[in-house]
């Protein structure tokens, strides 16, 4: 399941083994290894791995169907409204359909594009501020 959804985020966002082991400091032929059931990637590589594609844990190893690193419920990005999303005993604000919106195009993004547009994100807040 783990390594099964680590090369379709891969595939759907068209990242190559090599790409994805140098910006995250694994080594190259981690992937290959995993794939071929030879190791087991550590919980420090599941995690590298999830922020990188920005998805939960949970989601990478297959407790959850929900892809986002966020916990939020698919009612409430239904509803596209800012009610409290209730997550174990947290509750959290819902994002809305807008906000879901733009980080589906981040999660589409490779590493350059996602640092660009966070730039371009970081130069609208400093506008806010002013």
């Amino acid at each position: 399941m783990l390594i099964d959804n680590i090369l379709r985020l891969m595939r759907e966002r068209n990242i190559k083994a090599v790409q994805l082991t140098s910006e995250l400091g694994i080594h190259k032929s981690a992937i290959s290894e995993w794939k071929n059931g030879r190791l087991k990637p550590s919980f420090e590589a599941i995690v590298k791995i999830a922020d990188y594609f920005n998805v939960s844990v949970d989601y990478l190893i297959g407790r959850t169907e929900n892809i986002l690193a966020s916990n939020i419920t698919n009612s409430a990005v239904a509803q596209g409204n800012n009610s409290k999303a209730i997550n174990g005993n947290e509750a959290e604000k819902a994002h809305t359909a807008e906000e879901m919106k733009l980080l589906e195009i981040f999660n589409m993004l490779d590493a350059k594009k996602r640092h660009k547009l966070m730039g371009v994100a970081f130069e609208l807040e400093e506008e806010i501020d002013m």
